[in-house]
């Protein structure tokens, strides 16, 4: 751990000393790292499918040291690299979305936009941004007005909000990659909503005493306090929305990326523009995440396919 947090960002190391600390130690305990056995990894890992979906997230965590070991030369192989690896346990707390339908179509987007808007404007401002920008929710949370450039039509992303699960306290961070940090245009319309949303923050905070009227004031923070929100707020905005719109496509917060590139590409943008926009390190990345495309899409390559070989 000593030498394994000085090569990620500080709440990354804290997620992974929780997750050992919680259900790493308890299977593995105390034991000589030369005498675990592939019979007693095997059984570490049946466990962990069994309880956890993603079981691999905790076996990051027990391959790293052994991994290490062997460049030590303290052991002669990784004994977790010999396991069979069982299928995820199908235990679900909660209905999960599925990753492949995590997007909203032109016209879901369009009807989730409408009903959020006469409902809180707040949100609407929120989720339109995500949606129209690509952004992640972190780093729209962190966005301040100096961000905003009305004149040239930009948003500059240079930061993001994180959370750090050891001391239950939220941050502003660097951004997730290098290429994270960039220059994004933004469309009229919704340069016209961030200006209406900044009328209203400066009315509400002003009742509690906060003058915002300044280019440091986040776009999104308490009414009580004017603190900037931890990232995991967007969730619990989400949920409200839905609660008060049960008919409506459900989708996570990191949907409205998703659904961003999804239309991106169906508008004709290609790999490299994408790959730019949403702050990808790689345009293998953009391709990787998000290869599929909408149905209507999909018709559309087929139709162009067809009169292509007609003419």
């Amino acid at each position: 751990m000593e030498s394994y947090k000085n090569t990620v960002k500080p709440n990354t190391a804290e997620t992974k000393k929780i997750r050992y600390e919680r259900v790493v130690k308890p299977l593995i305990g105390n034991a000589n790292i030369k005498k675990i056995t592939p019979a007693l990894a095997q059984q570490i890992v049946n466990k962990l499918a069994a309880k956890y979906k993603s079981y691999r997230q905790y076996l990051v965590i027990l391959n790293s040291p052994l991994n290490y070991a062997v460049k030590l030369s303290m052991l002669d192989v990784n004994v977790f690299k010999l396991v069979i690896f069982p299928k995820a346990t199908d235990k679900k707390k909660y209905k999960r979305i599925e990753s492949d339908n995590n997007f909203y179509s032109k016209d879901e987007l369009i009807t989730f936009l409408e009903n959020v808007k006469g409902y809180n404007f707040k949100y609407y401002t929120f989720f339109r941004l995500l949606a129209y920008s690509g952004m992640r929710s972190g780093e729209c949370l962190a966005l301040q007005w100096k961000d905003i450039d009305f004149n040239d039509q930009t948003i500059t992303i240079t930061k993001t909000t994180a959370y750090n699960p050891g001391k239950k306290e939220t941050t502003i961070n660097t951004p997730k990659t290098k290429k994270s940090k960039r220059v994004i245009s933004i469309d009229d319309v919704t340069l016209s909503v961030l200006r209406k949303w900044r009328l209203q923050q400066q009315k509400r905070l002003l009742k509690f005493g906060f003058n915002t009227n300044n280019s440091q004031q986040f776009l999104f923070t308490n009414l009580e306090t004017n603190k900037y929100y931890p990232s995991h707020v967007a969730t619990s905005w989400l949920g409200t929305v839905y609660r008060n719109f049960p008919d409506m496509k459900k989708i996570t917060a990191h949907g409205f990326r998703h659904t961003h590139a999804s239309l991106l590409f169906e508008s004709g943008a290609n790999i490299k523009e994408v790959q730019e926009r949403l702050g990808h390190s790689t345009s293998k990345m953009t391709l990787d995440i998000y290869t599929h495309v909408t149905q209507n899409r999909k018709q559309e390559t087929s139709l162009i396919f067809a009169n292509f070989m007609q003419n």
